[in-house]
């Protein structure tokens, strides 16, 4: 069975500015490449002020750009989650077994291995430390 290729969606730029507004050419300038399917958000907050808090006013331009996975990417991710689906499995199971001794009268037997090394080096190769 074919898998479909995810969407990946990349944020290209996050400005914000406490005073005046956006213009399209402050757009142009920050992203240089932009193209008719990127997307565009801009969202505005009032000035608030109280006795206990206050948030000074402000516009954020957000611009995103989806696309779909590469291959490696879509294999790192894949990959992710069988990781995430077998570390919970394990953990599950090692929590049945504390729980079956408990109610059982026996003692806990004594944790199994997780393959940390396996991990750390799957997590130093994807750049995460």
């Amino acid at each position: 069975m074919a898998l479909q290729r995810g969407i990946k969606t990349e944020e290209l730029c996050r400005i914000r500015r406490y005073k005046g507004i956006f213009t399209f050419a402050d757009l142009m300038e920050a992203v240089p490449g932009i193209l008719p399917t990127d997307r565009i958000y801009v969202d505005t907050q009032e000035s608030y002020h109280s006795d206990n808090y206050s948030q000074e006013g402000h516009t954020d331009l957000i611009a995103t750009r989806q696309r779909q996975y590469t291959d490696e990417e879509q294999v790192e991710y894949e990959q992710m989650w069988e990781d995430i689906r077998n570390k919970g499995r394990f953990e599950r199971y090692e929590q049945f077994l504390k729980l079956k001794g408990e109610f059982d009268g026996q003692p806990a037997p004594d944790e199994p291995e997780w393959d940390q090394e396996e991990e750390r080096e799957r997590n130093y190769r994807k750049g995460r430390r």
